[in-house]
């Protein structure tokens, strides 16, 4: 699975970069988030409780990210593997005017039971993202 997107703010990369690094912040604006805390600089611990997808249950999940390549405050690499999910994202952070474009790009593999869900899992991914951008927007503009 592949997601994309851009998103524009309103405020300096340095803002948006800082908002990505507080934990606060990120468990208010991530779906279902129950509880979200930077260990460090590269290692993200989030409980979040997940939506079925088809025939895989929802329910509350630990995850951890580990984040590879950071260069404050314009570009960030992170990789995820939980069980049957294994994914990359790349954020990246540029100027533009007096604001901000944040680009990403994502893969994600699924495998087993949630592989064959491939298909319903995108959607929902975007939708989360969708609010995800919309509540990260509402607090650094």
């Amino acid at each position: 699975m592949d997601i994309s997107g851009t998103q524009q703010f309103n405020s300096s990369p340095q803002t948006v970069w800082d908002a990505l690094h507080n934990s606060a912040t990120l468990q208010s604006c991530i779906p279902g988030a129950q509880s979200v805390a930077w260990q460090g600089d590269n290692l993200l611990n989030a409980t979040i409780n997940m939506p079925g997808v088809g025939p895989i249950g929802g329910g509350t999940r630990s995850l951890t990210i580990q984040a590879t390549e950071s260069t404050p405050p314009s570009h960030l690499k992170f990789e995820i593997a939980r069980g049957p999910v294994t994914a990359h994202a790349v954020v990246d952070l540029a100027p533009n005017g007096s604001g901000t474009t944040l680009t990403y790009t994502a893969h994600a593999t699924l495998s087993g039971a949630l592989g064959l869900a491939d298909g319903l899992a995108k959607p929902m991914v975007e939708n989360g993202l969708n609010q995800f951008f919309s509540k990260l927007q509402q607090q650094v503009g």
